[in-house]
């Protein structure tokens, strides 16, 4: 009977690490692709600036542009995401340049992007609760 408990504590363990570790590395495959979604919304806003402003020596970003490439990124992310499992992506994008104003003491053009991913319990295991991933990227270009 010692023996036939011990190997149910043994077997109960082990299932719980093989569960927690599945979990984990899912979790952590959703956390490095919001990574690099915000790291490519944040370059590609960046891209998007006003020619008129340009032309004058002042880089200042379209807010129009620069969100509608947010918007489109982020709706292919949420494709790829709902692929294993229902959620919600949302972002929110921060323009740093002459026009809007700048964030703290930096006084270079940024773009600032924000993600945040809204799902169901990412883990099997009762006692751990993830829900939420949220990531941030900024691209800052040095004055010119």
């Amino acid at each position: 009977m010692k023996t036939f408990l011990v190997f149910l504590s043994i077997l109960l363990v082990s299932v719980t690490f093989i569960a927690y570790q599945g979990d984990l590395a899912h979790y952590m495959q959703i956390q490095e692709y919001l990574k690099g979604l915000a790291e490519e919304c944040a370059l590609g806003a960046a891209m998007y600036y006003e020619t008129e402003a340009f032309g004058q020596g002042a880089l200042v970003f379209s807010e129009t542009e620069a969100n509608a490439f947010v918007e489109h990124m982020v709706s292919q992310g949420q494709t790829v995401l709902n692929e294993g499992r229902e959620g919600t992506l949302t972002w929110s994008l921060q323009l740093c340049d002459e026009a809007k104003g700048f964030d703290g003491s930096d006084r270079d053009p940024a773009t600032i992007v924000t993600l945040r991913y809204i799902c169901e319990d990412l883990f099997r295991l009762p006692f751990l609760r993830v829900t939420e991933i949220s990531r941030q990227a900024k691209y800052q270009q040095k004055a010119f």
